[in-house]
C-alpha cells in the first residue's frame, strides 16, 4: 500500500490575531474619515476656512496611507514571505488601499451613522 501524499501547504495559514487585526485596519478608515470631517469643522475656528478642510483632508489621507501601509506589512508577515521589491510592493499596495478606502470607508460610516439614528430613534436608548 502506498502513503497518502501529504496535504499542500498553504502559504497563506497565519496567525489568526493578525487577520483579526488586518480586519479593524480594514474598517478604521470609516472612523478616521468622520474625525477628519469633524477636524475640518473645528479647524475653521483656528485657521482660515480656506486651509481648514485641506489640512484636514491632508491629514485624513495620510492617516489611511499609514493603515494601509501597516496592513500590507502585517499581510506580508502573515505570509512569512519577503517580496524582491518590497519598497516598490508597500507603496503600490497603500496607494490600492487609499483609493479602495475612498469608496468602502464612506458607506460603512454611513451604515454606523443610520443604525445610531435609527436605535435613537426606536427607543432603545
Amino acid at each position: 500500500m502506498t502513503d497518502p501524499a501529504p496535504p499542500p501547504h498553504n502559504p497563506y495559514r497565519g496567525n489568526k490575531a493578525i487577520t483579526i487585526l488586518r480586519i479593524f485596519l480594514w474598517l478604521l478608515p470609516a472612523g478616521i474619515l468622520i474625525f477628519g470631517i469633524f477636524l475640518g469643522a473645528g479647524l475653521g475656528n483656528f485657521l482660515p476656512q480656506e486651509l481648514g478642510i485641506p489640512v484636514a483632508a491632508i491629514f485624513t489621507i495620510a492617516a489611511v496611507a499609514a493603515i494601509g501601509y501597516f496592513d500590507h506589512r502585517l499581510s506580508l508577515q502573515q505570509r512569512r514571505k519577503a517580496p524582491p521589491h518590497e519598497k516598490r510592493e508597500l507603496i503600490r499596495w497603500t496607494i490600492i488601499f487609499v483609493l479602495l478606502q475612498i469608496i468602502i470607508a464612506p458607506v460603512i460610516a454611513f451604515a454606523v451613522a443610520y443604525g445610531i439614528c435609527l436605535a435613537l430613534m426606536s427607543g432603545y436608548f
